[in-house]
């Protein structure tokens, strides 16, 4: 079969291997659609955990194609998300319901083979159906971070919150704040297009991030933020808006940084403004809840794919991406 292949930090191919051998307790599934995210990038670039050589692609959504002789609910042909997150379920963090925490922890696309190839082997216990179209099932899975970052902030009706970054990630963030908290949002990027795709999502302010934007931002708030998520995962990002935060104000840390990344903080402001710095690393139980909202279709997912490809199409975009590039959310149709 054809699948991608990154075989080592800095290459990425098309190439066919072969088809997997369901283990017990797997299902065989035909994954349709999965979307390029930057752990694929990182991967890529030999800064993120995982292991080679690698099959990417942890976002997907699939058809079922054999059960390996399990009884179940489901039917072959059936459409469902994959949760790619396998935990140990034994180990202390996940007794303790840490289950992001997980010392065994094993991710589909990240350490055992993803979603761009044409066939393959997952837990049936990671699989959930989908209602909605297969490009907006591929979206389940960073619809489950989300949900769980903003858990761990205590938003309530009517806060102030700023995200800064309008790529998908933020948008996503941007759409639950206010359907799931009612939250007031200001988004920061330095895209016009993106802003604009974000004013037609809800925002209720759009900031460009050039050099009006700390004066731009003082107009609108001048005491700071009580609530930041940061979205973008770049260091030089951190130290501008953090002076943004106001006087008890919580920062989520959503971005996914290079490893070696070093950022600048006063701990002196940190005691004196009482501020919550807060980590968000995928999820815990959120992933039933994200299939749950993407099937309502109470979110619009298909505005925030910038583009879609074709499976051969996958090395030289990762390899775009992995240089600098940033051109939206793309989705692969991997059976084209």
């Amino acid at each position: 079969m054809k699948a991608i292949v990154i075989p080592q930090p800095g290459q990425c191919e098309l190439r066919h291997v072969s088809e997997p051998i369901p283990g017990k307790g797997d299902v065989l599934v035909k994954p349709l659609v999965g979307g390029i995210c930057g752990t694929d990038v990182h991967i890529l670039s030999g800064d993120h955990l995982g292991q080679y050589p690698i099959i990417p692609c942890h976002e997907m959504a699939a058809e079922i194609v054999d059960f390996n002789g399990i009884e179940s609910d489901f039917s072959i042909g059936d459409l469902v998300a994959i949760d790619p997150n396998i935990r140990c379920n034994t180990c202390e963090p996940c007794k303790q319901g840490h289950l992001n925490l997980c010392i065994d922890s094993q991710a589909i696309g990240v350490t055992r083979p993803g979603g761009f190839s044409e066939l393959l082997s997952v837990p049936i216990s990671n699989i959930h159906r989908v209602t909605a179209s297969p490009d907006e099932g591929a979206f389940c899975e960073p619809l489950a971070c989300v949900l769980y970052g903003l858990n761990r902030l205590e938003l309530i009706a009517d806060s102030d919150v700023i995200i800064w970054g309008a790529g998908a990630i933020g948008l996503l963030h941007m759409q639950v704040s206010i359907r799931q908290y009612g939250c007031r949002i200001t988004v920061v990027d330095t895209n016009l297009k993106r802003l604009k795709k974000a004013q037609q999502l809800g925002a209720h302010h759009t900031v460009l991030a050039d050099q009006d934007l700390s004066a731009g931002l003082k107009h609108l708030k001048p005491d700071g933020w009580p609530v930041i998520v940061e979205a973008t995962g770049n260091p030089s990002v951190f130290s501008q808006l953090i002076s943004h935060l106001g006087r008890g104000g919580q920062l989520l840390v959503f971005g996914v940084y290079p490893q070696k990344a070093e950022i600048q903080i006063q701990p002196y402001a940190v005691f004196l403004n009482n501020w919550r710095i807060i980590g968000s690393v995928t999820y815990c139980q959120e992933f039933a809840k994200a299939v749950e909202i993407v099937n309502s279709r109470e979110l619009n997912l298909k505005s925030l794919t910038s583009d879609t490809i074709t499976l051969d199409q996958v090395p030289a975009q990762l390899n775009h991406l992995a240089g600098g590039a940033s051109p939206g959310k793309i989705q692969v149709n991997i059976q084209s």
